[in-house]
């Protein structure tokens, strides 16, 4: 058997384009996608002039571990399809983009 020629197509939803916060206050980024046979969820940042680091991969409905260097965030998956990742204090050092993804 071979994959190859097989695709599937898994609409990804993230809350907001962009998001300003003055320093101090939190973030919440929510991420959603629809279809629940996905059960890895990833969020990555992305800084100008460097790769994406993954920030924390979460399995099912698992919270998940954030990676080094993120330990200030917090995932929240309150379904398989659904999640949100908190940031209580975020600093000038946080600007960033973010994804998230499933798989």
């Amino acid at each position: 058997l071979s994959s190859l020629g097989l695709s599937q197509i898994l609409k990804i939803s993230q809350n907001s384009t962009l998001l300003i916060r003055k320093k101090g206050e939190s973030v919440d980024l929510h991420c959603q996608y629809d279809d629940s046979t996905y059960f890895a969820m990833f969020w990555y940042q992305h800084k100008p002039q460097e790769g994406l680091k993954l920030m924390v991969y979460s399995s099912s409905e698992r919270q998940g571990d954030m990676e080094d260097g993120f330990k200030s965030w917090t995932l929240s998956r309150e379904e398989t399809t659904k999640a949100t990742l908190t940031l209580s204090q975020p600093k000038d050092s946080d600007s960033a983009v973010y994804f998230c993804a499933a798989s």
